[in-house]
């Protein structure tokens, strides 16, 4: 199957979607990766046809049934310990006995030690002649909760509604999906900078140092009129430092002191920053806890990078950060956490640095020239890079005790660099090609990318979206079936608008539109029919959807900045009285006006 010969992917597809369905009963694991592995590689062709019908097959592949081998679900959002009830209006003139109706559940096991999904069957309540309610048991743990009605035959076997009356009643109606989450709707999430935790920069003419983070560095309250003028002083007096902090009456908090160990790194002529570490996290919780009332810290910079590599790549994702304490370190935090009730979830870019850790050298896409010179560069149409990701993280959540993951990039998964079509085709001297069809499909060489819009529409991303994306259903699939109310954020980048199709696929994604529409507001370059844009753009997730609403990221300015400062907590406050959830940044609550640059963070750190 490869993509010069459009005949043999044609019969390739159609024999795996004739047969996936008795494969998956026969439970043949062996065959049944032998076409995760040819389907993955096909949905990194460049042929539309065929990376829609990739799509469609995998996720019947991760279901483990064949449920929407006919037509997608169309998902609804549940929370854990949530109520459970389904209901479904019969169309008039229907010829059958609502009496004879079951509904079918495929949901996660109660028992973690029992993998495989339940297959359950319930009586149907016919509330009017034509009005059918189910009303189940609360929702019990993380999933996919997956539900049709049929009818039972002569033979004794199902038939699903839609296929026993296809002209009316539709799939969409009479099947569905709920994907059920944490109740993250009840946590305080703040989002910590490992880096930054107690950091200070160091005068290399001098070995006084000005701590970042601390109780002696809180400079007083300014009033609305003189905070431009405070933000101003505080870079002239060191251009490293731009802070200003707004304590409202509160009493000063207990912040870890300046580090005199972590490491340092020259930053320029003038400066060096001694970094954070796992420990200054660990003496920041209870300032989180008892002055923020944080019950869930989400952690950038934590895996394993060379020092010059940005905090959201690593170089194994498998390892915690060894100069911010190593393994020792983050269980000693993830231990801490817990006994304030405090739950760790660590943000995981799954890009790599470069020169990352040879376990992934057959990982990675190459050019004739050699090792592409870019952090893009996970060969996706491998199925051991997506085996890889997913027993990484699993890996990490089982040794820590994690609750959860930040994706970030999340609107960019799984990309698919350009094949090199020249080199893959070349042939031998007897005529023969020189690479095998299985090095063709998966992209051995490819060609540079030249920037990183051409993958936005690669893949998944260039089909129409109507299944969920099926790297994301593998990956939640996997880490839900071994623990219990586990978080997957996402982080998707505002411009692609892809945050419906990330809430599809298993994920929260966060939405940055409320921020952007009250920036906008504020800078008089949109008036109060944003708000309404907003909260129009929240009716296209899935039903029952609560948006994540950040008042800030490390990628953008705290509102102090953004914005005058008379309104900068006009955001917090909109949204404690909107059906969102709220997350705030490192350094918001302490009232820093920077962000940190993520593509530089030695020089950034606020």
């Amino acid at each position: 199957m490869t993509s010069s010969d459009p005949s043999s992917i044609s019969l390739a597809l159609k024999a795996i979607s004739t047969d996936l369905e008795a494969i998956i009963l026969a439970q043949d694991k062996r065959s049944l990766k032998q076409i995760e592995r040819v389907l993955i590689g096909g949905l990194g062709l460049e042929n539309i046809v065929v990376t829609e019908e990739c799509t469609r097959l995998l996720n019947v592949l991760y279901d483990g049934n064949g449920w929407q081998m006919k037509a997608p679900f169309t998902p609804e959002i549940a929370y854990v310990g949530d109520h459970f009830s389904i209901f479904f209006l019969l169309p008039q003139g229907t010829a059958i006995d609502p009496t004879k109706i079951i509904l079918l559940l495929r949901a996660p096991p109660r028992a973690l030690s029992n993998r495989i999904s339940s297959l359950t069957r319930h009586v149907v309540k016919c509330d009017s002649v034509n009005k059918l309610s189910v009303n189940l048991p609360p929702f019990h743990r993380c999933g996919y909760y997956d539900w049709r009605f049929v009818i039972e035959n002569e033979e004794g076997r199902y038939i699903p509604l839609c296929e026993a009356f296809p002209d009316s009643i539709p799939a969409s109606t009479s099947q569905g999906r709920y994907i059920v989450h944490p109740r993250v709707m009840e946590e305080v999430i703040h989002h910590v900078y490992v880096d930054g935790e107690g950091a200070t920069y160091e005068a290399l003419s001098s070995s006084d140092h000005t701590p970042l983070i601390t109780p002696s560095s809180r400079p007083s309250t300014p009033t609305p009129s003189s905070a431009s003028s405070s933000s101003a002083s505080a870079s002239a007096s060191n251009p490293a430092v731009t802070a200003v902090q707004q304590d409202k009456g509160k009493p000063s908090p207990t912040l870890a002191r300046p580090m005199q160990g972590g490491t340092v790194v020259k930053v320029n002529d003038v400066y060096s920053v001694r970094r954070g570490s796992f420990k200054n996290v660990v003496d920041n919780l209870e300032f989180y806890k008892k002055t923020m009332g944080v019950t869930m810290i989400v952690m950038r910079g934590a895996l394993e990078r060379p020092e010059e590599a940005p905090a959201h790549l690593t170089s194994d994702r498998s390892m915690p950060r060894s100069s911010h304490g190593g393994a020792d370190g983050l269980r000693t935090l993830v231990d801490k956490a817990r006994d304030m009730d405090i739950k760790v979830v660590l943000e995981a870019d799954l890009n790599l640095t470069k020169n990352a850790h040879r376990k992934y050298n057959s990982m990675i896409c190459h050019t004739v020239n050699g090792p592409l010179d870019t952090t893009f560069q996970s060969n996706f149409r491998k199925m051991e890079t997506w085996d890889m990701m997913a027993h990484e993280l699993g890996y990490l959540a089982r040794q820590y005790s994690l609750k959860g993951f930040e994706l970030l990039n999340a609107h960019l998964y799984p990309y698919f660099l350009p094949r090199d079509e020249k080199e893959l085709k070349r042939q031998d001297p007897d005529g023969q090609t020189h690479y095998t069809p299985e090095e063709i499909l998966t992209g051995e060489f490819v060609n540079a990318p030249k920037d990183t819009s051409s993958l936005l529409q690669s893949g998944y991303w260039g089909t129409s979206k109507k299944y969920p994306n099926p790297f994301f259903v593998k990956i939640t699939r996997e880490l839900w079936g071994k623990f219990n109310n586990f978080a997957f954020f996402a982080e998707n980048a505002y411009a692609h608008n892809r945050q419906v199709e990330a809430a599809k696929s298993g994920l929260l994604p966060y939405d940055y539109s409320l921020y952007n529409a009250v920036h906008d507001m504020l800078k008089k370059k949109a008036d109060l029919n944003a708000l309404y844009d907003v909260f129009s753009s929240w009716q296209k997730y899935p039903k029952g959807y609560v948006p994540l609403s950040p008042s800030s990221s490390f990628e953008i300015g705290f509102p102090l900045t953004t914005w005058p400062s008379l309104y900068s907590t006009l955001l917090v406050e909109l949204s404690g009285s909107l059906p969102v959830v709220v997350t705030t940044h490192a350094g918001e609550w302490q009232g820093y006006t920077k962000a940190i640059d993520p593509q530089n963070d030695l020089t950034s750190i606020p």
